[in-house]
């Protein structure tokens, strides 16, 4: 099984957090440097 990245991590722990959530919602969430978000 492939483990997840450190940002990976991060990102699935406040989603975690939340339950549902926006992308807007887990990006505001996360620290400095914030992962770039394309739209």
């Amino acid at each position: 099984m492939k483990e997840l990245t450190t940002a990976e991590e991060e990102i699935m722990q406040v989603l975690w957090e939340l339950n549902t959530a926006f992308v807007k919602d887990i990006i505001t969430r996360l620290p400095e440097p914030k992962p770039a978000y394309n739209i």
